[in-house]
């Protein structure tokens, strides 16, 4: 079939390809059961752009086994014929073709002849092209990332960049320094292709030629057949550009994978080889090979050897040889090669190994070349210098160390560079490892306390840097002022202090551990299980205000305030339990009540009141217990205090006093009658609730309650009995008696006093007991005593004289008696004037009444002496006409201090003399 229809989009030419396989059906010539077949290396039916395809004819018939081949080339499109017809005779024929020529050629048709019969079958082949790719000329595949070099006159021929997607210019060529190749005498730019393929070319004109100004890698940017676009490298260098390529190694770790990378610089490379242990080629599954250009100032090849699976210890741990090899050929054709080896490490840290820098005949001076690599020791062997690494750290990753080996006498050296791969877990738990994650004692601390949890951490010995330990919060907030201290080599303890923990801090906390290492791709770590730190409510000051003792039916209320401590930063709940003996108390009705409230967000008060006490079983100890207790904050444990208090209770006291406690009264009218006092207090009586009643007997037997008023309303009773009593001389007991009936006692409480009332016949005074006398110098005082009165009216007089038994004189006037018979040793007086001074008087008192008198017992008193003694001098003459004197001369005691004494002359008849009749009165001193 001829296909002759112009493609002009991808949809289109896949179009054709999917009618182009029909073409793939070979097509028989000749007898009946006789053919040809083509086949192709590679198979069909697409084939890579830039390939060399060989297709090979079978022609099978059952006269001959020999043929004559013939191979034709066409353009699909035009249906011309292109280049000669091939010919050949045998069994089979086979050729050559590109599977991108800078040509229309895409279909092939082979045709073999039978010489026995003149027969002949014809087959032909569509070359479906797929990809992209470069290739010179028709003759040399280059592949899609490699470096040409110039024939000796720095031309190479024609570029071509071939793609299987068809397009009448396609494709775009940029130069070393990233600008688009311009056709200005030196490139020609073409495009063309066949049904289904298209091509740039790039062509170097004559005179033209690669030099270091424009030698490297020239990029080619060309669709494939699914339109995507594709970037293909051709390094285009002069043909004598050629250095000894020089190795550089790197590492990338994009986790889980390990890349490593082995690049020559200076000059192209055109092979690499990698070895594990120098020994076992590297290559799939386990490992992916890769191999690039990159398009730096000189060109450099890369090629990596990238683990596929996560990296297994037991498996990949070892030495990894790169060897780069590079080819050209020179001015005269001859293949010149090089190579340089360079050396990967690989090892677990931790472990212990030792690389030795090798001896051989060639090489007889050594030294490793450190690059400040730390903790490592060289030594000397008889196989060379030994380079120990004991213990791999991680600090060791990524460092390149040289093995440099001379010849001696000469410059020449050889440089085997190695590059040390140090694996570290990225299992976070083989890095570092949280042992134990602890509380201080005690366990649960209370709020306000300064209080501390403890996180142990052990990392792997081959860590060269410190962990980074923290602490989290419940809700993930990482949390300031703990404290990290390294106890030896692997030993971390960190510290995460509260100076005074509170209660919204009860949470739970976990220790967040990372560890970053030069030998990993990012850093590591983990948490541990949260530690939950209760708090306990700090107990608060609980007082309670009592006083005792109380009394039976008395009001009483016990009040406890509680005070919170100021470090609650949370709210809690106060709850207040009273217990009596250590029982909680039943509250009952309005007689016990028991009321909590608060004052204030820090103080609550609880009060237990008695309305009113009603026994002694009330009193007891009761306890105040405080439960204080969060409960939105389920990590904060509660805190129960308590305090106690003693109530004692006793039965009010009841106090009668009656007055007189005896009264002495006559067997005769009006005056065996009397009046008996009876006061009754309550103690306390400001408290009790309830009002005493009064009440009188004689002899045991009640004879009423007499008049009853209050002088303090439910405190004191004052009761007075007016009473006659008839029944003769002798003795009666009157008794007032006090009664208290409370609501809840039994029986009522009492209280009883007494008063005697003496019953006597009437009869002479009872005989006055006398005192001692007051004197001046001339006056007495004289007191005396009555027992009793026994009978009014009675009256006292004082008989008194010079001698016990000369009572001549009486006082002045007499002393009326008291006219109340009941009145007891009543004290009388009276004044005895007209004494002499410096006198011994006797006395005694005389009572008197109608029955008789009596006289109290005799008594003496002296008189107090005068203070002054007077002389009368005469002197002169006692003739008549005569001059007489009489000097009158006052001495004044000693120690007494008096005034001017006045001196009164009198004459015989007592009569005062005046200064007249001749008498002349001087007073001096």
């Amino acid at each position: 079939a001829s296909i002759g229809r112009k493609m002009t989009t991808p949809a289109m030419a896949r179009l054709l390809m999917l009618i182009a396989l029909c073409l793939l059906i070979p097509k028989l010539k000749g007898v009946a059961g006789d053919s040809a077949v083509i086949s192709t290396t590679p198979q069909g039916p697409s084939y890579p752009a830039a390939t060399f395809i060989q297709l090979t004819c079978q022609a099978y018939s059952s006269l001959a086994t020999t043929f004559q081949y013939e191979w034709r080339f066409y353009c699909n499109a035009t249906g011309e014929q292109q280049g000669e017809v091939q010919t050949s005779t045998g069994t089979t024929s086979s050729t050559t073709v590109l599977s991108t020529p800078p040509f229309c050629m895409d279909r092939i048709e082979c045709r073999a002849f039978n010489s026995i019969d003149n027969t002949s079958y014809t087959t032909e082949r569509i070359i479906f092209v797929s990809g992209v790719g470069v290739h010179v000329n028709q003759t040399k595949t280059v592949g899609n990332n490699t470096v040409l070099w110039a024939d000796e006159n720095g031309q190479f021929g024609t570029l071509y960049c071939t793609s299987g997607l068809k397009s009448a210019a396609i494709g775009q060529w940029v130069m070393p320094n990233g600008e688009e190749v311009a056709e200005d005498g030196s490139f020609k730019v073409v495009h063309g292709g066949g049904d289904f393929f298209g091509f740039a070319g790039l062509q170097l004109n004559p005179g033209y030629t690669i030099n270091p100004g424009n030698q490297g890698m020239y990029k080619c940017a060309i669709p494939d057949d699914k339109g995507e676009t594709e970037e293909l490298f051709i390094g285009l260098y002069p043909h004598d550009y050629y250095e000894s390529p020089t190795i550089s190694l790197r590492v990338e770790r994009p986790s889980p994978d390990l890349t490593l990378l082995c690049a020559s610089s200076t000059s192209p490379a055109t092979s690499v080889q990698w070895l594990y242990n120098n020994a076992i080629q590297l290559g799939p599954p386990q490992f992916t090979l890769a191999s690039r250009l990159s398009d730096a100032e000189s060109a450099t090849y890369e090629n990596t050897a990238m683990f596929v699976a996560e990296f297994d210890p037991d498996v990949h741990f070892g030495l990894y040889f790169c060897t780069i090899t590079s080819s050209y050929v020179s001015i005269s054709d001859a293949l010149v090669s090089t190579s340089a080896e360079g050396i990967f490490l690989v090892q677990q840290i931790g472990e212990s190994v030792h690389l030795t820098c090798l001896y051989s005949s060639l090489y007889t001076y050594l030294e490793w070349e450190l690059n400040d690599l730390q903790n490592v020791s060289l030594s000397n062997s008889t196989q060379g210098i030994v380079l120990a690494l004991d213990p791999v750290l991680d600090a060791h990753h990524d460092h390149v160390v040289i093995c440099r080996r001379f010849i001696a006498g000469t410059e020449f050296s050889n440089e085997i560079p190695l590059s040390i791969v140090v694996s570290v877990p990225e299992n976070p738990y083989h890095l570092v490892d949280i042992v134990s994650v602890e509380p201080d004692e005690p366990v649960i601390p209370v709020a306000g306390d300064s209080y501390a949890i403890t996180c142990v951490v052990i990392q792997h010995a081959g860590l060269t840097l410190d962990p980074y330990i923290t602490w989290t919060d419940s809700s993930g907030n990482t949390l300031l002022g703990s404290v990290t201290e390294k106890h030896n080599d692997s030993h971390y303890i960190s510290r995460l202090t509260f100076d005074q923990i509170h209660l919204s801090q009860a949470s739970g906390y976990a220790c967040k551990v990372e560890q970053d290492s030069p030998a990993l791709a990012s850093p590591v770590g983990y948490s541990s299980d949260p530690l939950v730190i209760l708090v306990e409510v700090p107990p608060p000051l609980v007082n309670i205000e009592h006083e005792g003792p109380q009394y039976v039916g008395t009001n009483h209320t016990i009040a406890c305030t509680i005070h919170l401590s100021s470090v609650i930063d949370i709210e809690v709940d106060t709850a207040v339990e009273w217990l009596q003996d250590g029982s909680p108390v039943m509250m009952g009705g309005e007689r016990v009540r028991i009321e909590t409230k608060e004052i204030s967000p820090s103080v609550h008060k609880s009060t237990i009141s008695f309305t009113p006490l009603t026994s002694l079983d009330d009193g007891a100890v009761y306890t105040c217990m405080v439960n204080i207790s969060s409960a939105s904050a389920p990590n904060v444990t509660e805190s129960i205090s308590s305090t106690n208090t003693i109530l004692t209770v006793e039965e009010p006291d009841i106090q009668a006093i009656v007055h007189p406690s005896s009264v002495r009264v006559l067997d005769v009218s009006p005056y065996n009658s009397f009046n008996l006092t009876c006061t009754a207090v309550v103690v306390p009586h400001e408290e009790v609730q309830a009002t005493p009643t009064l009440s009188w007997t004689r002899d045991g037997v009640g004879i009423g309650s007499g008049v009853v008023h209050t002088d303090m309303p439910g405190a004191v009773l004052v009761g007075v009995l007016t009473a006659v009593e008839e029944g003769g001389a002798g003795e009666y007991l009157y008794s007032c008696v006090v009664r208290l009936a409370l609501q809840y006692e039994d029986d009522d409480l009492t209280g009883v006093d007494t008063s005697v009332v003496r019953v006597e016949g009437p009869a002479a005074p009872v005989q006055p007991i006398t005192a001692n006398a007051t004197t001046t110098y001339s006056s007495a005082i004289i007191e005396w005593t009555v027992p009793h009165v026994a009978y009014t009216p009675e009256t006292y007089t004082v008989l008194y004289g010079t001698g016990a038994d000369q009572l001549t004189h009486t006082s002045q006037s007499a002393v009326m008696g008291n006219q109340d018979i009941s009145t007891l040793n009543e004290d009388f007086y009276t004044q005895l004037n007209g004494l002499i001074h410096d006198t011994t008087y006797y006395y005694a008192v005389k009572a008197t009444n109608t029955f008789g008198y009596t006289l109290s017992v005799v008594k003496s008193f002296v008189t107090v002496p005068l203070p002054l003694s007077v002389v009368v001098v005469s002197e002169g003459s006692s003739k008549t006409g005569g001059i007489h004197t009489l000097r009158c001369i006052v001495i004044q005691q000693e120690n007494t201090t008096l005034e001017t004494p006045e001196v009164v002359w009198l004459n015989e008849d007592g009569d005062t003399l005046t200064n007249s009749s001749g008498l002349t009165i001087v007073t001096t001193g």
